[in-house]
């Protein structure tokens, strides 16, 4: 494990531990992931994503709602009964030398954002961590669309690698993550915008107060959504996350 890690290796234990108890306890109130990725054993099952990357060198982080289970392109990622070292070390490195696109269309997504905004030298894991408010993964998010999860994991995942890593700027990524950051953290600083509905959010950045200081959130619509992101629409997300990390350097 890195000192430089922005994660903390509590923060990852507690949801690896989670992890455990939520495929094996019927009552967990998050045992309906553990079917999620089919009828498999607690030796096939893909855990839970704690965090992707190792540092935010820019302060930046980009927050979905939760994250898919891997196919293929994730063949090597940590499944039950994987040590704490190799769990937290896989997810740290996860975007090392690897084509972030093959990991995920939505990580390639977040890649062009940050080049767009800073340049090729970008790098997703260096220069900005990738979350989730949830971090269990389903198919198609029903499954976290549940009070019981929401409660289960809010303070002491979310809230917790949140502020493990500080980040002075958050990009959402749909509006559930959006949802999410906003009960966790509900006071807008100055004006807040009206009204408050997504929509009329989408690249509107505006200050929020977090536990440790004041943040620029840009609501962004999610980036892979089925209607689909014209690749104009995404030249423009990049060119306004460029003008909000200007702001903050």
């Amino acid at each position: 494990m890195s000192d430089l890690n922005a994660v903390s290796a509590e923060t990852a234990r507690w949801i690896l531990d989670d992890a455990h108890a939520a495929f094996h306890d019927k009552h967990h109130p998050c045992n309906g992931f553990s079917e999620t990725q089919g009828t498999i054993s607690w030796e096939e099952w893909q855990l839970p994503v704690p965090f992707l990357g190792r540092e935010m060198r820019r302060g930046l982080v980009f927050m979905g709602f939760n994250p898919s289970f891997g196919g293929k392109a994730e063949g090597d990622s940590p499944r039950g009964g994987s040590e704490f070292d190799a769990y937290y070390n896989y997810w740290s490195h996860v975007f090392d030398g690897s084509t972030v696109e093959g990991r995920s269309q939505l990580y390639g997504r977040y890649l062009d954002l940050g080049r767009s905004a800073l340049g090729s030298n970008f790098a997703l894991g260096v220069d900005a961590l990738v979350i989730d408010a949830i971090p269990y993964r389903s198919a198609k998010q029903d499954e976290a669309f549940s009070d019981d999860v929401w409660n289960h994991v809010r303070d002491r995942y979310t809230r917790a690698v949140l502020r493990d890593c500080s980040p002075r700027i958050i990009v959402t990524c749909g509006a559930w993550a959006l949802w999410c950051l906003l009960d966790l953290f509900p006071q807008v600083v100055g004006k807040r915008p009206a009204p408050f509905r997504l929509r009329d959010l989408v690249g509107k950045d505006f200050d929020l107060a977090t536990d440790w200081g004041s943040v620029v959130v840009l609501p962004l619509p999610h980036l892979t959504a089925a209607h689909g992101i014209s690749t104009e629409q995404r030249a423009e997300f990049g060119r306004l996350l460029g003008t909000v990390l200007s702001k903050e350097s």
